[in-house]
């Protein structure tokens, strides 16, 4: 029922109280106490602790901080809207350095590992109050790019990844690694831990992905709310749209407008902007074929050819 978390929020939508309001968008904006508590616990019990800081921040609503906000506006930032974005996210930012900061006064920096991630990707509208197509919900970049940090002082080796690919099905193997627990065999993912020791390249090479629809139609047929597959290898994504139920109040988000296989050079235009499907239809195919050996949806289809 905790799903094996022994504190923390447990409730959740759409039950009352649930994660748009009460502890789900009190912590962060008005402190980290539950946190440091916790951590305070659990080393007094002298046990190894498991912490997932997910706070509604740089969520809606965007109530920053008077200052931060002026901050922004002085930059220049014309949209009211983008300067609360920004400074939502610089909010967020100053919480993850309250908590790091937590660690290093309790001499736990050495014997922690953190990863940081963002769960999708948000495009701010310069005129209105919600995000951006081809942003939040969509299988574009805008929606699906974010980074991902690993911190171990002492042990990770800091660098520049480049080009490199990786994927948030990573972070899982990693952490059991570190924590010197094993993986189960049907674990997706690479444990990063030995390369991120050396400095050595990462062994991925290819990521995939899919976008389902916000509200699932049938929780034991995942496929009947499929709207996107992708696969990333080298400098190529293809996109492939399929025909899965969307909810009425959810369908601007995915309008599924483009039908044909979309294929982009991220390297050369990481925006997303020139579909180079109708010209390479040798590597549309083979994308769809790795696609198909990694996941074929059931009951779904998508076109993978190109036509005028």
């Amino acid at each position: 029922q905790r799903g094996g978390f022994t504190h923390g929020m447990t409730r959740g939508f759409p039950k009352p109280g649930g994660r748009h309001g009460d502890d789900g968008l009190k912590i962060g904006r008005e402190g980290l106490t539950p946190i440091f508590d916790f951590i305070d616990h659990a080393t007094t019990e002298k046990k190894p602790f498991f912490v997932w800081y997910a706070p509604f921040l740089p969520h809606t609503p965007h109530t920053p901080p008077d200052h931060l906000f002026k901050k922004y506006k002085a930059k220049g930032i014309a949209s009211d809207h983008i300067a609360r974005y920004y400074a939502m996210v610089e909010w967020f930012d100053e919480t993850c350095g309250q908590l790091l900061a937590r660690l290093e006064a309790k001499g736990l920096t050495q014997n922690t590992l953190v990863v940081y991630i963002g769960d999708n990707g948000w495009i701010q509208q310069a005129n209105a109050a919600g995000f951006a197509p081809r942003s939040k919900q969509s299988a574009n970049e805008g929606g699906i790019r974010q980074p991902t940090f690993f911190s171990w002082p002492g042990v990770i080796q800091p660098g520049n990844r480049g080009d490199q690919l990786g994927s948030s099905i990573d972070i899982v193997p990693t952490a059991l690694a570190a924590a010197g627990l094993p993986a189960s065999k049907n674990l997706p993912g690479y444990n990063l831990l030995p390369i991120l020791k050396s400095g050595q390249p990462t062994p991925r090479t290819i990521a995939y992905g899919e976008t389902f629809a916000h509200d699932i139609a049938n929780i034991d047929r995942p496929a009947e709310s499929l709207v996107y597959r992708w696969v990333i290898e080298g400098k190529w994504k293809l996109l492939l749209t399929y025909d899965g139920t969307v909810s009425a109040r959810y369908a601007s988000s995915n309008p599924r407008d483009e039908k044909r296989p979309q294929l982009f050079d991220l390297l050369a235009d990481p925006h997303e902007n020139k579909n180079l499907a109708a010209q390479n239809p040798a590597v549309v195919a083979a994308l769809a074929a790795k696609l198909d050996a990694w996941w074929r949806p059931e009951g779904r289809t998508a076109q993978t050819m190109w036509a005028p």
